[in-house]
């Protein structure tokens, strides 16, 4: 691996400080006991007690700017701050909470996840189905029979756990047990279908003990995600959402909406207002602004659209902490038209081709399994995102610079906090070699923590 740019700079007060490959002391509590490892991501990792002969230590001090200056204290586990009223939403779809499919999870997913401290709300997909001959919203049982020691174990350490229904695109192939763009369209056009349908939901919710109701309908009105894109999904919106809350709120339920942080679909689907009005929470998909239908490689989420797009919020929404910002801890992979190993911004791309890859594997892959082939390119200041090209593809990724830049937006903005739309996409065995769970580390250490650890920018 051949890094392009010198290391990431980080920046604090007036002070700007070059972080080194060379391997540094990891200083630790015990008496002056240091051990080096071959890079400073292992010697952090090491910090956080990952490896065996550190194992016993609970905590370090450590400075992520010195790499060894025992003045930064980061304790093994995320400790919150209690006065902080921010939310991290963390999905998950039912499968993956089978402890058996998570790498780096022994045991229950339900136990680590609230062990770790990581999500103050839970939201499970898929468990609705729609039944269109029937015009009926169905439960899957199937799913929360295996569900129910997950809830109970969410529910006794006060998480609230929500109900999240719908997709992001109409594909039956991909999630066919989804309620789809088209499917809400149509619920929604109708007042029968629409009623119904909100009845139906609710009740599941009650008579299973949940929360509250998170909306998956990302692009009312949009020809992007559906055959054709209905004008009157803007106003259809509003009223699903009015519906639901009518039923939720006298209860003390919850209902959130999942919305896109593009211009034109907001513009064209989203009476942004109206449905603060109806809603405890927006999540903002401020992200893929950047794709494979582009003819050109750019950047998936650099930070001047995510403020963009969030301001586009703010102007609308009295009360700030109504708006929850979308981290998609994934990466859009680009085909070059032509082969080259140095490829940048802005080089042409075959648009009819798209592979989405979990952040983790993507990482794995080129930074361990395809070590050397891969041209990386660390985020900076300026581009706030990394990128790598193996000659043949090209992908724009997050690495923890651009995520704690992006962290420091939900603080300067004053949001309601995060929603992280796949949390075992995060490295959370740190096969990566970053620390366990990076991304949701560094998310909650800036969002909900104390802001005395800040996680080094890895990978």
């Amino acid at each position: 691996m051949r890094v392009t740019s010198e290391a990431p700079i980080r920046r604090k007060s007036n002070v700007t400080v070059r972080v080194t490959t060379d391997a540094p002391d990891c200083p630790f509590r015990d008496g002056g006991v240091r051990y080096k490892r071959h890079n400073i991501n292992h010697c952090f990792a090491e910090c956080l007690g990952l490896f065996k002969d550190t194992a016993n230590e609970d905590s370090c001090k450590f400075n992520p700017e010195t790499w060894n200056a025992a003045d930064q204290y980061c304790s093994n586990k995320f400790k919150p701050n209690q006065r902080s009223n921010k939310k991290v939403f963390c999905n998950f779809d039912t499968v993956s909470l089978d402890g058996a499919r998570v790498a780096g999870i022994k045991g229950s997913a339900s136990k680590w996840i609230v062990d770790s401290n990581f999500c103050t709300h839970i939201l499970l997909y898929p468990l609705v189905k729609y039944d269109e001959a029937r015009k009926k919203a169905v439960f899957m049982d199937e799913f929360f029979n295996t569900l129910r020691t997950h809830i109970k174990t969410f529910q006794s350490a006060r998480l609230k756990v929500l109900l999240t229904i719908g997709n992001f695109w109409d594909s039956a192939k991909d999630m066919p047990l989804t309620i789809s763009p088209r499917l809400f369209s149509a619920i929604a056009r109708s007042d029968d279908q629409r009623n119904s349908f909100v009845v139906d939901v609710v009740s599941i919710v009650k008579n299973y003990n949940l929360d509250g109701v998170n909306i998956r309908w990302i692009f009312p009105g949009s020809p992007f995600a559906v055959s054709e894109g209905f004008l009157a999904d803007k106003s259809n919106y509003v009223t699903l959402m009015s519906n639901f809350t009518s039923l939720l709120k006298p209860g003390g339920l919850l209902l959130t909406t999942e919305c896109s942080g593009n211009k034109a679909i907001i513009s064209r689907g989203l009476d942004i207002p109206k449905v603060a009005e109806a809603v405890d929470y927006l999540f903002v998909y401020a992200t893929d602004y950047g794709g494979t239908r582009f003819s050109f490689t750019s950047l998936s989420t650099p930070n001047k659209e995510v403020r963009q797009s969030l301001e586009v919020f703010k102007n609308q929404i009295n009360d700030n902490n109504q708006i929850i910002l979308s981290i998609k801890p994934d990466v859009e992979v680009f085909d070059l038209l032509k082969s080259n190993k140095l490829a940048k911004i802005g080089v042409p791309t075959v648009t009819d081709k798209r592979e989405q890859i979990a952040w983790n594997k993507f990482l794995y892959r080129v930074l361990v399994t395809e070590k050397g082939k891969w041209e990386i390119t660390k985020s900076n200041n300026e581009a706030l995102q990394s990128f790598a090209c193996d000659g043949t593809k090209w992908a724009s990724y997050d690495d923890m610079f651009s995520i704690q830049q992006r962290m420091e937006i939900v603080r300067s903005f004053g949001l309601g906090g995060v929603h992280v739309v796949a949390v075992f996409n995060d490295d959370i065995s740190n096969d990566i070699g970053c620390g366990p769970t990076p991304v949701l580390r560094s998310i909650n250490e800036i969002v909900r923590g104390f802001n005395e650890c800040v996680l080094p920018s890895c990978p």
